[in-house]
């Protein structure tokens, strides 16, 4: 027997919401398929990048300059989201990918339990909320740069 849980009809709009979102920014093509069950969008599916590594991973094996291109991807990325109300709060090296070949960069996890999607109305009242996810963004810059150890938490 197959146990489901169905979304109330608040919860599936949010979803819904918040799949148009993410469409609209250049992470868009994390989004593979929406998990529909009876007419109603349930959940999504997200790409799996194959060959592509954890940033934490391969920085220290890339060069001084490759290293500020993978860094400014990764800002102009998370800027093109915050522009679309989108903010991740869990910025670290396990949640950006990175293709060594070409210098390609995706991000990842943008799940609602620890991404804000708003809209810019409420951004701009609040914030902080963007502070808070630069702040993050320049403290794991700041590991990397430094070669410090991270551990997965």
């Amino acid at each position: 027997m197959i146990k489901m849980k169905i979304l109330d009809k608040k919860r599936i709009q949010i979803i819904e919401e918040k799949i148009q979102q993410l469409q609209q920014t250049q992470s868009r093509t994390l989004i593979k398929g929406t998990a529909i069950y009876q007419g109603y969008p349930i959940g999504v599916f997200l790409e799996n990048y194959k060959g592509y590594d954890k940033l934490g991973t391969v920085f220290l094996d890339l060069h001084e300059n490759e290293q500020k291109l993978i860094l400014d991807k990764s800002a102009s990325l998370l800027a093109d989201l915050y522009k679309n109300g989108i903010i991740p709060r869990d910025i670290k090296e396990d949640n950006i990918l990175v293709r060594k070949n070409d210098l390609d960069v995706k991000l990842i996890d943008l799940d609602d339990n620890e991404t804000r999607y708003e809209d810019q109305d409420y951004l701009q009242e609040y914030s902080y909320i963007r502070k808070d996810a630069a702040e993050a963004f320049e403290k794991m810059k700041k590991r990397l740069l430094n070669k410090e150890v991270v551990f997965e938490r």
